[in-house]
């Protein structure tokens, strides 16, 4: 038990009971020494600012401070009744559930909507509180920003608040990285840390044949990641700035390869459950050869992927030892990255503190005369009332007698509502839409008719 050569097996359950808000240690094998000897092993649960706690045990003197004696379990009940107060509210999310960074197109220039969720967190209710969003450029000068005030919230409830004000793109607009801000001002908040949510913004220009997406800042920080055994990887999600388009080249930053393996490049649509990757689209494996450490390592893809609806997913294989993707550090972090292990796919363990640097580049379909989301347009109305809880009403005045497609998207790029009127209509639409299953958040409207398109935001608010 010398490094690195530590031997040992640690097994254990944290179970978090939500029937009866209880909580359960339960420990299985603890073999091994502790690299200091003694006096290390500490049971028990505190509170997230640390001032309250409920210690079970601290260096247990018959164990002489190494492991507990297995088997061995710790539950803490719920009390039927209790004094203490938890006066706090959170930033819940910001423009969708993950809050996952988003790109927009420069060219067409849509108001982005500011839309925030708040959440108490607490196990009091409490009265109505503030709230800013505003959206600052890379230099931190604020482009735009509002107020609202929420409702009174109950324990665990969820308010989402619309501002008024909107962040337009111009053909002047700097391209990059922007940061939209939610801050919650509630008095007597006993967690400051959740009171402030980030959602990162890139503003890219959708004009060129070649368009990068990129959640980096382009500067790797610190070591690279990579795992044990050598056959772990990484992936990054990524939602298009319109549709369709064509996924053409892939890119990972190897930090470093120590070892000279090669690695897998992997392409999966979206669709799979829980937010994770659908179907496998591509598969590249690039050779110790042609691996490049301390540099991007561009994949080309040999038939570009189309990508029609919600998103795509980017993953990185190791094909041994020792060889590193770069990670980045610079905040705001776009929520959106992934670890996989074992072929399985799991939320990165340090999603809210890291970017992985994986790019893709994207195209438009040269054969697909497909315009892209437009501002205004003469024969799209909007949506009444907006924001809806349960039915909305879409007004549309089209000067064609084609069939019209009317496809509701959320902000990650799934089609979650879909109606296709005949040919044959009356050229003044009243299109019904039950928005009542759908989740609290911003969804995108795309109507088409023959070679018309143009799309509509619509806000969720139950």
């Amino acid at each position: 038990v010398t490094a690195p050569t530590w031997i040992g097996s640690n097994s254990f359950q944290i179970i978090l009971n939500k029937n009866d808000s209880s909580i359960t240690f339960q420990y299985w094998v603890q073999t091994g020494v502790y690299i200091n000897g003694g006096n290390f092993m500490t049971v028990g649960i505190e509170n997230n600012t640390g001032n309250v706690g409920l210690q079970v045990m601290y260096n247990p003197p018959n164990l002489g401070g190494y492991y507990i004696a297995t088997p061995y379990a710790v539950k803490f009940y719920y009390p039927p009744s209790t004094t203490y107060v938890v006066n706090d509210v959170e930033a819940h999310w910001s423009n969708n559930l993950i809050s996952g960074g988003v790109f927009l197109s420069r060219a067409t220039p849509i108001p982005f909507q500011m839309t925030a969720a708040v959440k108490n967190t607490g196990n009091v209710s409490v009265s109505p509180f503030g709230v800013n969003c505003k959206i600052l450029n890379s230099s931190n000068v604020i482009m735009t920003q509002d107020n609202a005030v929420s409702n009174a919230l109950s324990p665990a409830q969820v308010q989402v608040l619309t501002m008024n004000n909107t962040f337009s793109t111009t053909a002047t607009t700097p391209l990059g990285t922007y940061k939209m801000i939610t801050t919650t001002s509630l008095a007597g908040d006993i967690v400051a840390s959740n009171n402030v949510g980030i959602h990162e913004i890139v503003v890219v220009d959708t004009v060129p044949a070649n368009i990068r997406l990129s959640f980096d800042d382009n500067g790797a920080d610190g070591a690279g990641l990579s795992w044990g055994g050598g056959d772990g990887g990484a992936g990054m999600q990524f939602v298009p700035p319109f549709y369709p388009c064509r996924v053409k080249q892939l890119h990972f930053f190897i930090e470093s390869n120590d070892s000279s393996y090669g690695f897998y490049a992997m392409v999966n649509a979206s669709g799979g459950p829980n937010g994770l990757p659908g179907q496998l689209l591509d598969s590249v494996y690039i050779p110790p050869t042609s691996v490049t450490a301390g540099a991007w390592n561009d994949v080309l893809l040999s038939i570009p992927l189309q990508i029609d609806t919600g998103s795509f997913y980017l993953s990185w294989h190791m094909g041994g030892n020792n060889i590193t993707l770069g990670r980045d550090t610079a905040k705001p972090i776009s929520n959106r990255t992934f670890e996989v292990l074992g072929n399985t796919w799991a939320i990165y363990r340090y999603r809210e503190t890291e970017d992985l640097m994986i790019n893709a580049t994207i195209e438009r379909d040269p054969n697909v005369a497909v315009t892209e989301i437009v501002p205004t347009s003469a024969g799209a109305g909007d949506f009444y009332p907006n924001p809806a809880s349960k039915n909305t009403m879409l007004e549309l005045n089209v000067n064609t007698q084609d069939v019209v497609l009317v496809s509701l998207f959320s902000v990650d790029g799934k089609r979650v509502y879909e109606n296709k009127i005949p040919s044959g209509h009356s050229s003044r639409l009243l299109i019904p839409l039950d928005v009542s299953k759908l989740e609290n958040g911003i969804y995108m409207c795309r109507i088409r008719a023959g070679d018309f398109e143009a799309t509509r935001k619509i806000t969720v608010a139950h």
